[in-house]
């Protein structure tokens, strides 16, 4: 992230001849190459390094008409006090629209079980209209990805208009999971490479990969072990030396037209157009299983049951045992009908929300005692959850309010006051430590709980409103805020040790120039912290991995997240730092647990636990557990032990 003064060229900007403040609070993203603002009803986009050439571009764009709705173009130029043009303005989107690639998360396809293959379909026919529309414009959108979409119902919006490629104006990047093989290896910089056939390839990547939540490339092959070493090869996921992964949707929920345009796109390696009318029979044609809650093709039974089955029948078994091997002992702890939404493991107990029927229900497990299981009041909307001390929180996903339920024997009591919470990237922020809920509203973080004489809420810090994200194990909690495109991160203790309360000074990202987040996730190993930061810069995905011990990066270093076998998938993980050694992270991987064992120098070590493959997939969540492991599946959660 580049690191430089932004008050002269970020404080004051001229649009349509009229000075405008944009403000840290109202930054709604930053990306490698620019940083978007609101501003009243605009969202204005600033470069990080305003060029000639780009101005040039930017002034023809304008020149183009009847440009699809569906596409956020260029309005007006914005320029900075000293008249250089350094971005420019446009429509400004509802908060309820969401990048496209969220549609390939097992997550958050749990989390929003109305999203089904017949409303992707419609997203994509969507896409497709938009699509065909711009090609007669002579213009190509090139960079043709989901991260650069963003849907809200059945409507696709297009975003980063400035790469698009017309004229003599080339699209200057390709992201490597969605590039037409034909263009590799090009300085894609030089001249407009992309055809509108690449345009094509790209769409259909992205419709398969939402609808099965599995890269037509994807899988593991032991020769070709990238997305782009298995395209330019055609070896898509349906290859008998590909293991087809587990957490994706069965690929019979294709039907047989839509296998044929896979067929004859991804191995036979035709450029065409896919035509509308297939997706609109294939949508016509879903019904919904009773079973599983999957829309699946009605010429055959659900496909997506049998998977289910299978992957179930495995995970029963008791006891893995083969000769000159380790012994698995699995336990199977809760399990469900529905889907796993939550959980949270301390002191040995288990607490979990399974989401059943449109039901939400809290379940606990406490050691020699009866599970508790408590049916929720009806939550609209998609609800995030907290636990601390005694208390359930929860944000229905609507508004910027928090309730509260004090966890009784057999039932729910409310607290009768609700608590306000800020928004960071449309995510209402707050986190749970071991005795205190952990906010943010209007600027300030307040650490929450309730003693005998009521409410303790404590003022800990001013903090960036709307550009802080946090986090929070034990007694410490982990934070990250955004100064337009600087990020800095900090952690907050507060366990008496050696005093109240300690900040320690931020922690240095790292990341290189034109380098943006993608995704974050923190693990708790007090006093120890293990941080790793998705990123992507001109189409390539890295990994940082940094473990952190109070101001100091003890461990740090960056993988390629296309070719790692463990850390394309940066969550999941359980992280422990045993007395006397640099730590050692467990990955969930669909060929069983893989121990990484972090070094004092050089590169670190890693070791398969192949016996553990019938019992856990990439899409698993591995938590620390009495002498075991527990694994956190969609419907099951097991415990683990190895002898």
């Amino acid at each position: 992230m580049i690191l430089y003064d932004f008050e002269q060229l970020l404080k004051t900007v001229i649009v349509n001849g009229h000075q405008i403040k944009l403000l840290p609070s109202n930054v709604l993203g930053v990306g490698g190459e620019a940083t978007v603002v609101r501003s009243d009803k605009m969202a204005i986009k600033i470069f990080h390094k305003p060029s000639n050439e780009r101005t040039e571009k930017l002034i023809d764009f304008l020149k183009i008409r009847s440009m699809p709705k569906t596409v956020c173009v260029p309005k007006i130029l914005v320029t900075n006090v000293q008249k250089q043009v350094v971005g420019y303005a446009m429509q400004l989107l509802s908060p309820q629209y969401e990048v496209v690639q969220q549609l390939s998360s097992k997550k958050y396809r749990k989390r929003h079980p109305s999203i089904t293959s017949a409303t992707i379909t419609d997203l994509f026919l969507n896409a497709h209209s938009t699509t065909s529309e711009l090609h007669p414009l002579g213009i190509t959108i090139g960079d043709y990805n989901d991260l650069n979409t963003l849907f809200w119902k059945s409507r696709m919006m297009f975003i980063d208009a400035d790469s698009f490629q017309f004229g003599a104006y080339p699209c200057m990047v390709g992201t490597d999971n969605f590039l037409d093989p034909q263009l590799y290896n090009l300085n894609l910089a030089t001249k407009p490479y992309f055809k509108p056939l690449n345009d094509w390839y790209s769409w259909f990547i992205m419709y398969i990969r939402s609808l099965l939540m599995v890269h037509p490339y994807g899988g593991v092959h032991k020769n070709y072990k990238t997305i782009p070493q298995r395209a330019e090869a055609r070896i898509t996921f349906l290859d008998s030396k590909v293991k087809y992964p587990k957490s994706g949707f069965h690929p019979d929920l294709l039907n047989n037209d839509l296998k044929d345009i896979f067929h004859r796109m991804f191995k036979k390696g035709e450029r065409f157009i896919p035509p509308s009318e297939i997706l609109k029979e294939y949508r016509d044609s879903l019904i919904n299983c009773h079973s599983c809650s999957i829309m699946y093709p009605s010429q055959h039974a659900c496909p997506q049951c049998a998977k289910v089955n299978v992957q179930q029948i495995q995970r029963r078994i008791t006891i893995s045992k083969k000769p000159g091997k380790q012994t698995i002992h699995c336990e199977q702890i809760l399990a469900t009908a529905g889907n796993f939404v939550w959980r949270h493991i301390a002191n040995s107990i288990i607490r979990a929300i399974t989401l059943e029927d449109q039901n939400f229900v809290f379940h606990c497990l406490e050691p020699n005692k009866l599970r508790q299981s408590i049916t929720l009041p009806h939550i609209e909307g998609h609800p995030n959850f907290g636990f601390f001390d005694k208390y359930l929180v929860i944000n229905n996903g609507l508004t910027n309010s928090l309730d509260i339920y004090e966890i009784l024997e057999d039932k729910l009591s409310k607290i009768d006051r609700s608590f306000s919470v800020d928004c960071y990237n449309g995510e209402r922020i707050f986190a749970c430590d071991s005795n205190h809920l952990l906010r943010i509203t209007k600027g300030y973080l307040f650490r929450t709980n309730f003693g005998p004489y009521g409410t303790i809420d404590k003022n800990i810090n001013a903090i960036a409103r709307n550009q802080t994200w946090i986090t929070a194990y034990g007694s410490m909690a982990f934070g990250m805020q955004r100064f337009f495109n600087v990020l800095k991160f900090f952690t907050y203790r507060f366990d008496n040790l050696p005093q109240s309360e300690l900040w320690y000074p931020p922690v240095e990202t790292k990341l290189k120039d034109e380098e943006s987040i993608l995704d974050m996730s923190v693990k708790f190993a007090a006093p120890f912290i293990l941080l790793l930061i998705k990123t992507e810069k001109k189409g390539k995905t890295f990994t940082h991995v940094f473990v952190l011990y109070k101001e100091q990066i003890k461990n740090y270093y960056r993988v390629d997240a296309i070719s790692s076998d463990v850390y394309h998938n940066i969550h999941g993980k359980s992280f422990a730092v045993p007395k006397n050694t640099k730590g050692f992270i467990l990955h969930p991987t669909d060929d069983g647990i893989v121990q990484e064992i972090m070094p004092d120098t050089g590169m670190s070590t890693f070791s398969l636990m192949s016996e553990t493959e019938p019992f856990v997939s990439e899409g698993d969540t591995l938590n620390k557990y009495k002498n075991g492991i527990l694994v956190t599946s969609d419907k099951t959660i097991n415990f683990l032990t190895i002898t």
